[in-house]
């Protein structure tokens, strides 16, 4: 009876300890790249009353700023090019999948052969399988790594989509803006024509100086060569609405509407970094560095076998009716193990590659967050802002226009003079530029603040779908 050699044993069982080993590979702890960049309780408050911002845009009560949005979100070419690029990553996954799993074919085909004056016919079909497949699990980190992809590409495309909305609501909240200094604007015009009138009249009348006269036409003209700068911005901003939602100016309709867009009261109340995460670029970029794991973890395990199998069955007969029958079948299986030796270089600087890539990934996460706490923080300073001026600057105002129509009647009966009239003339269209823009600012800020916290701030579920995960519902 022939000996069993130890040696050989303890190699498979060497061999197989070391397949296992790669599997085991430790991958890059992604949950504690930010705690130096996070705060620990951070959060941060704004008056009102906490609910879902599901329905953001409606609440603002503007008709032509949500169909705006709306076509934007959905026609705007950044837009269509995130959801190109969602439909290639699913289309990946898809095939990264599918090299999981034995590959089939079936196939059929007939010959006619001629040989010593004899014609003889051949007819023939099979099925054949093949499976090749990494026994330390590269591939199916592969497909883990395109599923997380594809989760990233569709966090990518509801980012986009999220500023698309919050361009198209500052062009339009800065129209509006414009539209407001434009009648503004003409507003003042007609009040110096009727002080240049009256300042005309005294300095031909002998009443007043010739100086005030000349005073008085200069402000009138430079009133009106203002104008045209305010309907030049109104303009850019059209245009800007136009590329926004891939639309001729001329067709876009802003008529329906007039004044600046008040943004809702109450819509943010206390913002915590759990909800900040919630972020689609920032859920985008944690899924791009877990892919990037999952790729270094394929790269590591690339260096172990790889089992293969290939099967056939077919049967070759004479004729078709024949096909099957006992005596022309053909069965076939073949089984390798590879194991890269040569190439061990490219296998380095691929898993060199795609360690560097990892580190990119890494960087870029911690970037977001911070850059996501920066604009939140902003954003909610810039509303506190424009909210506790909001009181005041309506005061100022009041007091502007009764100043000012205290000093013109006072300046055309003769009792007040020249100077203080222009004071107060002054003093009220500051005022009310003043209150416009800080109208426009509070409501520039509510859309800062939508888009730093990523569109509208639900809780969501984005759990990775994998051949290794199940999303839960």
């Amino acid at each position: 009876m022939k000996r069993k050699n130890p040696f050989v044993d303890w190699s498979f069982a060497a061999l197989f300890g070391v397949i296992l080993s790669g599997c085991t590979l430790p991958m890059p702890d992604t949950s504690k790249l930010v705690d130096e960049s996070l705060p620990q309780a951070w959060s941060v408050t704004v008056s009102g009353s906490e609910e879902n911002l599901e329905h953001f845009w409606e609440r603002w009560n503007d008709p032509v700023l949500l169909g705006l949005i709306r076509r934007a979100v959905e026609v705007n070419p950044n837009v269509t090019g995130a959801l190109a690029n969602l439909r290639s990553a699913r289309a990946s996954q898809i095939a990264a999948t599918a090299t999981l799993w034995p590959g089939a074919s079936l196939g059929v085909g007939a010959d006619v052969r001629r040989q010593n004056h004899r014609t003889t016919d051949g007819y023939d079909a099979n099925f054949q399988s093949d499976w090749t497949l990494n026994l330390a699990g590269a591939d199916w980190a592969r497909a883990d790594a395109k599923a997380l992809r594809a989760i990233a590409a569709e966090m990518t495309l509801e980012h986009t989509r999220n500023l698309v909305a919050a361009e198209t609501a500052q062009a339009y909240i800065n129209y509006r803006v414009a539209e407001e200094k434009l009648a503004i604007a003409k507003a003042n015009e007609e009040n110096l024509r009727k002080t240049a009138e009256v300042a005309i009249w005294r300095a031909e009348s002998g009443m007043g100086a010739m100086s005030e006269k000349e005073d008085a036409l200069q402000r009138l003209e430079t009133a009106r060569a203002r104008i045209p700068e305010i309907e030049f911005s109104m303009a850019n901003y059209r245009n800007a609405l136009a590329r926004l939602t891939t639309m001729a100016a001329d067709r876009i309709n802003l008529n329906n509407v007039t004044g600046v867009p008040i943004a809702p009261n109450g819509i943010a109340v206390k913002i915590p970094v759990k909800l900040l995460m919630r972020r689609h670029d920032v859920r985008s970029a944690l899924h791009n560095l877990e892919a990037a794991a999952k790729e270094l973890q394929a790269a590591r395990e690339d260096y172990f076998p790889s089992l293969g199998l290939r099967g056939s069955l077919g049967t070759t007969a004479a004729s078709i009716g024949t096909l099957g029958a006992s005596g022309t079948g053909i069965v076939s299986l073949i089984g390798s193990l590879s194991l890269p030796v040569i190439n061990w270089g490219s296998l380095q600087a691929r898993e060199e590659g795609v360690a560097a890539e990892l580190d990119k990934y890494k960087s870029t996460y911690v970037d977001t967050i911070v850059r996501a706490l920066e604009e939140t923080d902003n954003a909610l300073q810039g509303i506190r802002s424009a909210e506790s001026r909001q009181a005041r600057l309506l005061k100022a105002n009041e007091y502007a226009e009764k100043s000012y129509e205290y000093a013109s009647l006072e300046y055309r009966t003769g009792v007040g003079d020249y100077v203080t009239m222009l004071a107060a003339q002054s003093a009220l269209l500051n005022a009310r530029e003043s209150l416009i823009a800080n109208n426009a600012e509070r409501s520039n800020q509510y859309v800062m603040l939508y888009r730093a916290m990523g569109g509208a701030w639900q809780e969501k579920s984005d759990n990775a779908i994998g051949p290794n995960n199940e999303k839960s519902e």
